[in-house]
């Protein structure tokens, strides 16, 4: 040592300082490499930060703040949740093709309760097969006797039902048309199975009518459609033109069938303009003999 000059020196110690540090290195990636998975791995769910004050002649003040993050619940689901006891399915009772016996179809059919009174919104279809039995099961398995009370429509069929004293499940109106590009859902029964069709409003055409425009969506179902709000839109149809529920008020007023507003107990809905305030279906149906 006594031999080496200072420039000798002083290389040597950057050499050590060198050789020191990679060694350093080493041995700190080698633990991290055997720390517990539990301890490295980072908590995204609950934030604590701890806030000190020190205020002098005082004792020290700690104050821990917990942040919780909690998940927004899905819409789709909340909106299922919200609607899915105001749908009913359809089954129709038809004769064997020898007529020798009484066989239940189901014809993949969805209603879905419009007023407490028991009146349901269900497909056009169902005109097809006034003349023939037909059932309903709501939600909770109850099956019901009903009567078709609209025929004449090509967009829609309302049907009637005796409520026998239970309290029917009746779904709330959407307030307002959907915007082009919004999300809807359409909900129904296959083969007794719930399934539900995601899809979007994809044309919106005001050049007919201002007031009512001609809306579509991307869906190919013949079932209820309801906003990701839960709410009523209408009925869609398996060419995804949609027939919305203020519409088919209209229709049923044109048809001179009995006018009334809707009972302060059931669904509520707003305007369908901001200025205009929008009948929804309750006692508008009369039975017709």
């Amino acid at each position: 040592m006594e031999e080496l000059n200072k420039t000798q020196l002083m290389l040597l110690a950057i050499f050590l300082s060198f050789i020191t540090s990679l060694a350093t290195g080493i041995v700190t990636v080698t633990l991290l490499e055997q720390t517990p998975v539990a301890v490295s791995q980072t908590i995204n769910r609950v934030i604590e930060k701890t806030v000190e004050r020190v205020v002098p002649g005082e004792n020290k003040i700690t104050t821990t703040i917990k942040q919780v993050f909690v998940p927004a619940e899905d819409p789709i689901a909340s909106a299922i949740n919200k609607s899915k006891n105001s749908f009913v399915k359809i089954e129709l009772s038809v004769p064997s093709e020898d007529f020798s016996t009484t066989e239940t179809t189901i014809v993949n059919l969805t209603g879905v309760f419009v007023s407490k009174d028991g009146y349901i919104l269900a497909p056009s279809v169902l005109n097809d097969y006034a003349s023939m039995a037909i059932s309903v099961i709501d939600r909770n398995a109850n099956r019901y006797r009903v009567a078709i009370v609209e025929t004449k429509s090509k967009d829609y069929s309302v049907l009637k039902i005796d409520p026998q004293g239970k309290k029917l499940d009746t779904i709330d109106f959407a307030a307002k048309y959907p915007a082009l590009g919004s999300q809807v859902i359409g909900y129904g029964f296959k083969s007794k199975i719930e399934t539900l069709e995601l899809g979007r409003i994809i044309v919106v055409d005001n050049s007919l009518s201002t007031t009512s425009p001609v809306i579509w969506s991307n869906l190919t179902v013949n079932w209820p459609l309801i906003s990701d709000d839960g709410l009523l839109l209408g009925l869609n149809h398996r060419d995804g033109k949609i027939t919305f529920i203020a519409e088919i008020d209209a229709l049923l007023k044109a048809t001179n069938l009995q006018k009334s507003k809707l009972s302060t107990d059931n669904a509520t809905s707003t305007a369908i303009s901001e200025s205009q305030n929008a009948t929804i279906l309750e006692p508008l149906i009369n039975i017709r003999q």
